[in-house]
């Protein structure tokens, strides 16, 4: 008959949380740096991870829920072993700090929001890291759709982005010719024209 449940670890503020799939685990990020797993079925407390130097703003789950990804003000995301505790991972890149992040539903890919109007979209499997510098402003939110080809962002700017992932990966891999390259002062790529749904970004991958 109860309601509801409580978690709380004294001394730290929840900022976001996340589900995993069977709905059996949440994750919070706090603003201690800490990452802290909850059994729900068993009302206990099953990890807490020191992960970040900074609050930490965003955490996701992969969708078989052995990997949990998260990232706050230290710029970093971390994917981390649910079942170990163990960090797997690590991506540095956004200087600003992340705002939020998103596994894609193959488990392939992991989209961060950067207050430095980045979105960055890291494939889990090489490495390989894509930069989209697309906003005026910090970028608050990025959310995948279900069929992992479509990623949308969101951010100060009051606009709302789909990216199509196929397309992206293959203006980087073969770049038609409405693709220019920046001057000496910026790096990677701009698109022009209706390369991308005629929405200019820039565009970067590294290793």
């Amino acid at each position: 008959d109860q309601t509801h449940q409580n978690f709380k670890k004294a001394g730290v503020k929840v900022l976001c949380i996340a589900f995993n799939a069977d709905g059996r685990l949440l994750a919070m990020g706090s603003d201690t740096g800490t990452v802290l797993v909850w059994d729900l079925v068993h009302h206990a407390p099953l990890r807490e991870m020191t992960r970040h130097a900074g609050a930490v703003w965003g955490v996701a789950f992969s969708p078989d829920g052995l990997r949990l990804a998260s990232g706050g003000d230290d710029g970093k995301v971390v994917v981390s072993d649910v079942a170990s505790g163990q960090a797997l991972h690590s991506m540095p890149g956004l200087s600003g700090g992340v705002n939020g992040l998103d596994f894609s539903a193959d488990g392939r890919w992991i989209a961060s929001a950067g207050q430095e109007s980045a979105v960055q979209i890291w494939n889990t499997e090489d490495d390989n890291l894509i930069t989209l510098r697309c906003y005026q402003g910090p970028v608050w939110c990025v959310g995948f759709h279900h069929s992992s080809v479509l990623l949308a962002s969101g951010g100060l700017d009051r606009a709302i982005r789909v990216w199509n992932l196929p397309k992206l990966l293959a203006l980087l891999t073969a770049p038609p010719k409405d693709l220019l390259a920046e001057s000496e002062h910026e790096t990677g790529l701009r698109v022009r024209g209706t390369a991308i749904e005629a929405m200019p970004a820039k565009l970067s991958i590294e290793k």
